[in-house]
């Protein structure tokens, strides 16, 4: 049920990405021959799209996509641009299809790598265990390599089944989750989830302690992978990876960079994990926000029913919010702190009123929050009448520190304008008189110094 519910969300968004593309928002076909051909004869399912929409992959039990694909299930590319369909789960360069089932596919950014499991055994010459693998191939070298497999250039493949693939936007990084424990001996768990560096060749274990600490000490599974390939978010049964882990199975996220996991399913301002099991989940693209879906009921002050319901974690404000509720119920409208004002072509912030003197720590850290630096207490009477005075002159949003450093501005810009116009009268004085006064016989004193000199004849 929660996965058809995750399917259904998914084909909804990449329906509306192709309707885009046509730019009639008409739907199209995917599972199809190139060139507008037939539909195809067998269920093709789990579609994943680029970013722009122009290429969706998905796996097909259907025999006349392509020419080399056999009755297995496969995984096909579809270019919506110049409608050609292409057979991914391949050898290298246009080899045979794969003779096993190969499901699950994950598409890039651009939409040049697909990653992908299969079962098959002769789509790489390090894979010949029978087991089911992860791989990646490339659209522009038309390459296939394994992922699910040990460091190092001649890294031998994983000795159980590796499954749930999800690569990153540039198609460097490939997270997945696998039974085998031959890749990382820090893996003690029987699933554990992995991210391969593709361009380094190296493994690395995700589900762990911070700071490199032990493995987790129960399976781990279903890895998303950020777009910056940097954050992983993956569910866990395990206990010693958080202190504030209650439930049997909640969501984890995990830095790369830092080598820090952080509990999701939890309640907001670093509080107790969820007192029920959440399971799937999906992580933004900068790896700030994740949706999960959990039983909890003291996730949220308005949930307490015990059903399942949807929520998104801030990793930076460290807040949930319940997602799965009716629009504007149950919670107050809070007056936005920054609002956007266009001036002389620029977006520009302004701090709102409210925010001033009577709290002014709170004032403090919303400034930090927003990237703005913090202000000293100042009268309120005498602020206001600056940033009037301000407004009228056009230039608050030109300054973020209002008071007595917009005084001085505008002191400096009057003082400037005046020296300004005092030089131009002193170099009107020393200008030479025009023509017509000299022809005639005008000017004053001064005059005779400009006039011209008459041409003395030597003959």
């Amino acid at each position: 049920m929660r996965l058809a519910i995750g399917v259904g969300a998914f084909c909804a968004s990449l329906l509306m990405a192709v309707s885009a593309l046509a730019g009639s928002g008409d739907t199209q076909l995917t599972s199809r021959q190139s060139n507008g051909g037939p539909g195809s004869n067998g269920d093709s399912e789990d579609p994943a799209a680029s970013a722009s929409g122009r290429f969706v992959a998905f796996e097909s039990a259907a025999t006349n996509l392509s020419g080399v694909d056999g009755p297995e299930d496969d995984v096909f590319l579809y270019d919506h641009k110049k409608r050609r369909v292409t057979l991914v789960s391949r050898r290298s360069k246009g080899g045979p299809g794969a003779d096993g089932d190969s499901e699950d596919p994950s598409v890039s950014a651009s939409g040049r790598f697909v990653a992908y499991k299969s079962d098959a055994d002769n789509l790489s010459g390090a894979d010949s265990d029978g087991t089911q693998d992860v791989f990646v191939y490339d659209r522009k070298t038309k390459r296939t390599s394994l992922v699910s497999r040990r460091s190092g250039k001649n890294g031998a493949g994983g000795d159980a089944n590796s499954d749930s693939p999800s690569i990153s936007a540039d198609g460097r990084h490939v997270a997945f989750d696998s039974s085998a424990d031959n890749l990382i001996p820090a893996a003690v768990a029987a699933d554990n989830v992995f991210v391969y560096d593709r361009k380094r060749r190296r493994v690395s274990l995700v589900s762990r302690e911070s700071n490199g600490g032990p493995g987790g000490d129960a399976p781990s599974s279903i890895p998303q992978i950020s777009g910056n390939g940097r954050f992983v978010s993956f569910r866990s049964n395990a206990d010693n990876l958080s202190g504030a882990d209650v439930a049997n199975s909640d969501v984890f996220v995990y830095d790369r960079k830092r080598r820090r996991v952080s509990l999701v399913s939890r309640e907001s301002n670093g509080g107790p994990g969820a007192d029920q099991s959440s399971n799937t989940h999906s992580i933004s693209g900068d790896g700030r926000y994740i949706a999960y879906q959990s039983d909890g009921t003291n996730l949220s002050g308005v949930d307490g029913d015990g059903h399942d319901d949807v929520f998104v974690y801030d990793r930076r404000r460290k807040r949930v919010v319940l997602v799965s509720r009716e629009s504007n119920k149950g919670a107050r409208r809070r007056r936005p702190l920054v609002r956007p004002q266009h001036l002389g072509g620029r977006a520009l912030r302004r701090l709102p009123v409210s925010c001033r003197q009577p709290e002014q720590r709170r004032c403090r850290r919303r400034r930090r929050r927003d990237g703005l630096r913090p202000r000293k207490a100042q009268d309120p009477t005498r602020l206001a009448a600056v940033e009037r005075r301000a407004r009228r002159q056009r230039v608050l949003g030109r300054s973020r520190d209002l008071g007595q450093r917009t005084v001085r501005r505008l002191r400096l810009r009057g003082d400037q304008s005046q020296r300004r116009g005092r030089r131009r009268a002193v170099d009107r004085r020393h200008l030479p008189p025009p023509a017509a006064a000299l022809r005639s016989g005008a000017g004053g004193p001064g005059a005779q110094a400009f006039a011209p000199r008459r041409r003395i004849s030597t003959r």
